[in-house]
């Protein structure tokens, strides 16, 4: 089942501690606390939108949108990864371009809407 966050917020801690910890890069000077209350308030205030990906309430994933990547006409999804590309582009995402970033190799990919 895919359904908004928000309709499950008992998630938010454990989505954000998932990106926190596979984007350590990203997230190196933010505390894992103060990064999961960042991201619930996001989902609160409008400047994030997460879908999950739920089986029988079991949290499998996430997509998240924030407020600036929603205009309309956006006619793909886009991600980073440096160390799953191929999960990915088995399960029907595309590659754009490989670039580095945060002193690692990463895929830029895509996935028709």
């Amino acid at each position: 089942m895919i359904d908004w966050l928000s309709n499950h917020p008992h998630h938010s801690d454990t989505l954000a501690r998932w990106l926190h910890e596979q984007f350590a890069y990203e997230y190196a000077d933010v505390p894992l606390a103060q990064w999961q209350q960042e991201f619930a308030d996001g989902q609160t205030d409008g400047s994030l939108y997460s879908l999950l990906a739920l089986d029988d309430g079991n949290l499998l994933g996430s997509a998240s949108l924030a407020r600036d990547d929603l205009p309309l006409g956006h006619t793909h999804l886009y991600l980073h990864t440096h160390d799953r590309a191929e999960y990915y582009h088995k399960r029907g995402w595309q590659y754009l371009e490989q670039f580095q970033a945060w002193g690692k190799s990463h895929w830029l990919m895509q996935y028709p809407l």
